[in-house]
């Protein structure tokens, strides 16, 4: 535990000292803006800086340059970080995301070996990517033992092999390392809820974010989608303001370059390109008479070709174009398809992206097993995880409906986010499930779509004291209801089926056997093993973090509070 601490430190030390400067060249931007682009620079910072380190093929001691720079960049930018502490809502802000980190590295103890679904071999994959930077593997390395390294954009990897470095680089310390790295998404959701006209919502986010099936789920599963996830949603306040102030020259080029480092973490990142684009170039032709748009273009035009340069340029050079471009699962797997294969494929993935699995009755033998706890498990992780209406929860699905309806008064989004988002967010959506070009039996909402659940929690959360309000008892007690379900489905049986994973293998899913086989063969232990197989500890701790999130909750009206 005092290694978690210890990690968790330094974590703090490295990205807060690194945000700070960018936080101060963005002074003009609203706080939540800043904190979420502060954040942003300093991930890249670290990747370009372990992007160096490793193309010099430099031992991995250089990594202990970071905190010592980070420490310095703080030093120099005192003036924004007493700027910071003096700010209310910056501060509920950080004590949010504290809650939550602490909250996921909670849940995080309690896994003894993954289970949910077909999820497998990915965590152990995203692991030896870490250790490929670290270590100079050769670079002709499969990954568990199949993909070769163009499979899968390196930015997640090259940071959390950079934090992995500066110390024992086990399997325990990644789990923590990737987990805080995913829950870093809370601050582009906060400045997203404040563009759409909350006021509370750094006291709000925290536990809708904890009682979330989908970001729970993935916060604690060792891969990289949540950090995709960072960057586009850390782009869209900045693509609104380039809208709201035609003029601005800052805002186009930044949110492009927040584009690009998301697909650099995720390839699935490209289709929120697309979608964004369409919505923001739809939402510009309303204005009327905007200004040219040549050198907004050029400069984001030669942002985004230098930082994909990075990868893709050395990538090419030493792999070549083919396995550059053609060995990420998307693109392999049409070699051989026909189109109507292809149409067949992206029809049904389609329909089961949006039916639920228990109105078209989906079965697969490979997830078949006999533990009761896993099987209900399973059942709601399949809706919460891979099918789009249930993907808020049945909770947020009930306020979601009456918070859209309440705002069709176009109070907001204001006027010129409206064609934006009518544009950006069927284009992101359709793309998102017709680019899997695997046919899926369940749905896809955990490849390319968690930015769009994410979005839309930001948006609930911030008209939630007003729906609140005008909700009758008899209809908070029906939410109250709901995401008590959602919370014992998608949360609590999910984690107590991976808290105890050894004495129910055999009982268990085939990913899930597997999963467990990857953690045989990693021959490391998992955090959950290192607290001697004792869940006690996490579990106070949980219920000691969801009382104080609620108190902050219920009492973010209070005055005394913006001091917390």
């Amino acid at each position: 535990m005092l290694s978690v601490v210890r990690d968790t430190l330094l974590f703090i030390l490295i990205i807060g000292g690194l945000a700070l400067p960018f936080m101060r060249a963005a002074a003009r931007l609203a706080p939540e803006e800043r904190l979420g682009l502060g954040v942003a620079g300093a991930l890249l910072t670290v990747y370009l800086f372990a992007t160096a380190i490793y193309l010099a093929g430099l031992d991995p001691r250089w990594y202990w340059l970071l905190p010592p720079a980070a420490l310095l960049a703080g030093l120099g930018s005192r003036p924004q970080l007493a700027a910071l502490w003096h700010d209310a809502d910056l501060r509920a802000a950080g004590t949010g995301w504290l809650i939550v980190a602490a909250w996921c590295l909670a849940l995080t103890a309690l896994i003894t070996s993954y289970a949910g679904g077909r999820w497998a071999g990915d965590w152990h994959e995203h692991y030896e990517r870490a250790l490929f930077f670290v270590k100079h593997w050769p670079a002709d390395h499969l990954f568990i033992s199949v993909y070769p390294l163009p499979a899968r954009p390196p930015l997640a990897n090259l940071v959390t092999g950079a934090l992995l470095a500066l110390g024992q680089p086990d399997y325990a310390r990644y789990q923590v390392i990737t987990c805080l790295l995913s829950t870093l998404v809370i601050f582009p959701l906060l400045a997203i809820g404040r563009m759409f006209g909350g006021t509370r919502v750094a006291w709000l986010l925290p536990p809708a974010l904890m009682l979330s099936p989908l970001f729970t789920q993935n916060t604690t599963f060792a891969w990289t989608k949540l950090p995709a996830a960072f960057f586009v949603l850390a782009a869209i306040p900045l693509l609104g303001r380039s809208l709201r102030e035609p003029r601005d020259r800052f805002s186009l080029p930044v949110a492009a370059a927040l584009l690009a480092a998301g697909c650099l973490t995720h390839y699935s990142a490209a289709v929120w390109v697309v979608g964004l684009g369409l919505g923001w170039v739809m939402a510009r032709r309303r204005q009327p008479a905007p200004p040219a748009l040549g050198p907004d273009f050029i400069v984001a035009g030669l942002t985004v070709t230098l930082l994909l340069a990075t990868w893709f340029g050395w990538a090419v050079v030493r792999y070549g174009p083919g396995s550059t471009f053609g060995s990420n699962t998307a693109v392999g797997a049409t070699q051989g398809m026909t189109t109507d294969t292809r149409v067949q494929v992206a029809a049904n993935n389609l329909l089961r992206t949006f039916v639920p699995h228990p109105l078209l009755g989906t079965s697969e033998p490979a997830l078949l097993q006999s533990d009761p706890a896993a099987i209900t498990a399973d059942w709601f992780f399949h809706l919460y995880q891979e099918t789009l209406p249930l993907a808020w929860g049945l909770a947020g699905l009930a306020l979601g409906g009456l918070a859209w309806a309440r705002r069709q008064d176009g109070a907001t989004p204001p006027d010129g986010w409206r064609g934006f988002w009518w544009w950006a967010l069927p284009m992101t959506v359709a793309l998102g499930i017709v680019t899997h070009t695997q046919p899926s039996l369940w749905g896809l909402v955990h490849i390319s779509l968690q930015p769009l659940v994410l979005l839309g929690l930001a948006w609930l959360v911030a008209g939630l004291p007003e729906t609140w309000r005008r909700l009758p008892g008899w209809g908070r007690a029906v939410v109250v209801v709901l995401g008590l379900v959602d919370f014992i489905g998608g949360v609590a049986l999910h984690f107590m089926v991976q808290a105890d994973v050894p004495a129910r293998l055999a009982r268990l899913s085939f990913p899930a056997r597997a999963n467990f086989a990857g953690k045989v063969r990693l021959n490391q232990p998992f955090l959950a093993d290192n607290l001697a197989g004792s869940p006690w500890l996490p579990l106070l701790l949980l219920g000691l973090l969801l009382a104080l999130a609620g108190w902050r909750a219920a009492r973010a009206d209070a005055p005394g509070l913006r001091t917390f």
